[in-house]
This record gives structure tokens, C-alpha cells and sequence, in this order.
């Protein structure tokens, strides 16, 4: 029967869409778990840059590249998919370029913060691996390999998840760090200024200056 391509194709999908929300789901739940519920939110300010990184390397061609993928076949599909290959390409390498050189810069400027920018340079890598399973959809979706298609829509996600604790624990070690840091400067601050309040108060100098502003204050209750 006619349906029953379309029921295993749609049945294919709907299963990767599923798997694919579950290991999103575990992804979210092991950063949670480790960073605590008030830095998702730097993980969600993350997401959207990738995803705004994303879109930036691929153009924000997926749908064109498919339409045009499906119109073309033989030697002109080829060349097609080396043309959009190369541009696709390029972008993606400024992308990370933009990532690895000015990390302090995308980090001030998306808000999320100067002391975060180690976290810009961990996002070369997935966007151009994003970038890359695009591409790949792309052409596999045009070419109807559906099976395929399945098995490339889950790895993003599963990448996601398999990388999940080594990212949440490199970020939980730095941000450590940084916190360690400021409540030491913090310390070395206080007795810093403990020490100087110290010196100034058993300095001869400092005495005389305090007895001799006491005994030059007017006696307002006596002159009343």
C-alpha cells in the first residue's frame, strides 16, 4: 500500500524526535543537578548563542539548501551541494574564528558576562559540528533517506548529553576558582584595613592630632 512508506517515515521521525527530547531532557537535568537552578540560566544564555552561532554558520539556509537539493539531480545536484558546502563552510570557520578570538567581546556583548568568556571558546566546537548535521540533514532529507535523516537529528542531542558532566564540571571548577579568589582578595583586603586602622590609632601622632581636636571642640552646654 501507499501509506505504508509514509506511516515508516513518519514513524522514523516521531522516534527521533522523542529520543531526541529525552537525551535533551537528561542533558538539562545533569547541569541542574550540578550547577544548581540558578545557572541555567547561563546555560540557557548559551543555547541561544550557539543557536544564533548556528544560524550564522549555515546561513540560515537549511530550507533553501533542501528546496534547491530536491529540484537538482546528477552532476547539477553535485554541484549545487559543493557550492552551498563551501559557503556553509566558510561561515562556519568565521564563526569560530569570532569564538576562539574574541571571547570577551560575544560574552559583554550578549550579557553574559566578561568572567564567562572561557565558556564562548567551548562553543566553536558544536556550532561547527551543529553546522555540519545541517548540512547533512539537509541533503539526506532532499535525497529521502529517511532512515538516515533519523539517526543524524538524534546526535546533536546525544553529543549534548554525553558531554553534559565534563561541561558542567569544567564550569562548576572555574567558577569555583573565581569565587575562591574574590573571597580571598576579600580577606586580604579586611586585614589590610585592619591593620591600618590598627596603626593608626597606636600612632603617637594620630593621639596627639585626636586630644587636640577634643580639647579645641566648643563646649556648646557650657557656653549655654
Amino acid at each position: 500500500a501507499g501509506w505504508r512508506p509514509l506511516l515508516h517515515a513518519a514513524s522514523l521521525t516521531g522516534a527521533a524526535a522523542v529520543a531526541g527530547a529525552a537525551l535533551s531532557v537528561v542533558a538539562t537535568k545533569i547541569f541542574a543537578a550540578m550547577l544548581g537552578p540558578a545557572e541555567l540560566a547561563v546555560l540557557a544564555t548559551l543555547q541561544q548563542i550557539r543557536q544564533a552561532g548556528v544560524n550564522g554558520a549555515t546561513l540560515n539556509g537549511q530550507t533553501a539548501l533542501v528546496q534547491g537539493a530536491s529540484a537538482r539531480s546528477g552532476h547539477e545536484q553535485r554541484q549545487y551541494l559543493r557550492t552551498v558546502l563551501l559557503l556553509m563552510g566558510t561561515a562556519t570557520a568565521l564563526v569560530a574564528v569570532l569564538a576562539l578570538a574574541v571571547p570577551g567581546w560575544v560574552a559583554a556583548s550578549t550579557g553574559l558576562g566578561a568572567q564567562r568568556a572561557e565558556l564562548i571558546r567551548w562553543l566553536a566546537a558544536p556550532v561547527a559540528f551543529s553546522s555540519a548535521l545541517v548540512f547533512l540533514s539537509a541533503v539526506l532529507n532532499a535525497r529521502g533517506e529517511i532512515g538516515k535523516l533519523a539517526w543524524v537529528q538524534m546526535a546533536s542531542p546525544a553529543v549534548m548529553a554525553l558531554l553534559a558532566y565534563p561541561v558542567a564540571r569544567t564550569f562548576r571548577a572555574g567558577h569555583g576558582g573565581h569565587e575562591g579568589r574574590r573571597r580571598l582578595r576579600g580577606r586580604r583586603r579586611q586585614r589590610r584595613g585592619g591593620r591600618e586602622r590598627s596603626a593608626d590609632v597606636g600612632h603617637p601622632s594620630r593621639l596627639h592630632e585626636q586630644r587636640h581636636v577634643d580639647v579645641s571642640r566648643p563646649r556648646l552646654g557650657r557656653d549655654a
